[in-house]
């Protein structure tokens, strides 16, 4: 296998492989900073610039002074508080909803009652905790442009309920909406803040905006729990080589261990190039195997990794057009392994090497499939630092349990020359893919008695340097 780069552009350095992968048209915008004052918002992202105007507008005073969770759940009584905003707050009588009891939920509700906006949930509810789907939200914004008369029509194949047909054709035909892909819809999904955010801002004609991205990013929202709901274990699928399915099929005992009992998954595998995405793609056995899992419906998590022979966003563009078409709210990452050939470089070159490949792998190549997919989540795992980090300290002769670079009687950092994975190395890559999925916090994970090294320790090195722009909030 050659995985990443070849010997002769390991020799020549990191310059080549960047260069080469900027000319081969991965390199996107790069989100630099947070805007609006929110940590949680980048620049460059598809809902930055509604969020901008939201802003603006007194739309919005985000989810605390400091977040304004783009990924969350919009509930029926904060959209139409949106709404009731943008329209300059309007007076209304009042409703006659029971349920409705939080102040600000009663102008919002009133008025979007009184303007034949929403009807509620019943003559006597009108829910207003309960997440708002797209294909509702739909319906309320064009219920708020009075329900426009014309010959409307859509290309979604999963719009299939009659009241839906009108809304989702009117959002179409004014470009509000492109879907979550050129086929599909989504209308049953809870509609995200960043998502709303995007809708209104294209309802009123792009406003222009002064986008600001000075603020200091942050890695999370402080005091906002990571990964709500992931507790319970994604349903996983992973495709790739050797130098990427092994540390997935070690991650469900470490899954286990720390306590996320749901953890299920799926891997396809295919040794070297044929492991790359476009590779499996094109092998009509593979694709299949694939295929059948994500035809499921429940795939959560989606990775995939990198290999040189497969330069372009072709196949990755493939499989994620195929996994969201099926999987709407899948996440979507990728794995950046580490280079091969180790034994022809020092620690110090192998590890700086790297670095240089993850800019241009794990940050252009998302931005670019950002850029393409702006309705889906993507992250990527640097867990190839890890093999840097080992070679450095063994170099350093600061690696006890390595009595050997390449595979000896007492194990070696690799098993072979090629640059497949020593027993070290898998446990240290395993332990960066499961804070990177579920940030579990390593301190208190159950410590691997085999190794005097601080495994967990570098872990969480690895992954606090790690560019928050491209992790999973």
């Amino acid at each position: 296998m050659t995985c990443l780069v070849r010997a002769a552009l390991v020799r020549l350095g990191s310059v080549l492989v960047v260069a080469s992968i900027a000319a081969s048209g991965l390199v996107g915008a790069q989100p630099v900073a947070a805007v609006a004052g929110f940590g949680d918002v980048e620049d460059a992202r598809f809902f930055t610039a509604g969020v901008q105007w939201m802003v603006d507008n007194d739309i919005t005073q985000g989810t605390s002074a400091t977040c304004f969770s783009p990924h969350d759940p919009v509930t029926r009584g904060q959209a139409v508080t949106f709404l009731w905003r943008m329209e300059e707050e309007p007076p209304a009588p009042a409703h006659s909803f029971g349920d409705v009891v939080k102040a600000w939920q009663q102008g919002p509700v009133s008025w979007a009652a009184a303007a034949g906006i929403t009807e509620g949930t019943s003559e006597t509810l009108f829910s207003p905790d309960r997440a708002l789907t797209r294909g509702e939200f739909a319906t309320l914004l064009f219920r708020l442009e009075g329900e426009p008369e014309g010959s409307f029509d859509h290309s979604f194949t999963d719009v299939a309920r009659s009241w839906q047909q009108a809304p989702v054709a009117w959002l179409s035909s004014e470009s509000i909406t492109f879907g979550v892909t050129p086929t599909t819809f989504a209308p049953e999904r809870a509609v995200t803040r960043g998502e709303l955010a995007t809708f209104l801002y294209r309802y009123k004609d792009q406003q222009p905006v002064s986008v600001d991205p000075t603020h200091p990013r942050a890695p999370r929202c402080a005091g906002q729990v990571p990964n709500p709901g992931a507790s319970s274990g994604y349903n996983s699928l992973f495709i790739g080589h050797s130098f990427f399915i092994p540390i997935a099929r070690d991650l469900p005992n470490y899954a286990r261990t720390a306590g996320l009992v749901d953890h299920q998954q799926e891997t396809v595998f295919s040794g070297g190039g044929s492991g790359a995405p476009q590779a499996l793609w094109e092998n009509e056995a593979r694709r299949a195997e694939a295929q059948a899992v994500l035809d499921g419906g429940d795939i959560e998590l989606f990775g995939m990794t990198y290999h040189p022979d497969y330069p372009s966003l072709e196949g990755y563009r493939n499989w994620i057009s195929y996994a969201v078409d099926r999987n709407p709210d899948v996440i979507i990452f990728i794995g950046v392994p580490w280079q091969t050939n180790p034994t022809l470089v020092s620690g110090e070159s192998f590890a700086q090497t790297w670095r240089g490949l993850h800019v241009a792998i794990g940050h252009d190549l998302l931005d670019a499939l950002r850029l393409e997919f702006p309705n889906t989540e993507f992250f990527d795992i640097p867990y190839g630092q890890g093999a840097g980090e080992l070679y450095t300290r063994f170099d350093a002769g600061q690696l006890p349990d390595v009595p050997q670079l390449v595979q000896g009687p007492g194990g070696g950092l690799f098993g072979d020359s090629f640059g497949h994975a020593g027993p070290i190395l898998r446990t240290l890559s395993v332990l960066v893919w499961l804070r990177a999925i579920y940030d579990v916090p390593l301190a208190s994970f159950p410590d691997d008695t085999r190794y005097v090294t601080d495994l967990r320790a570098i872990a969480d090195s690895i992954l606090d340097d790690h560019d928050p722009a491209y992790s999973l909030p």
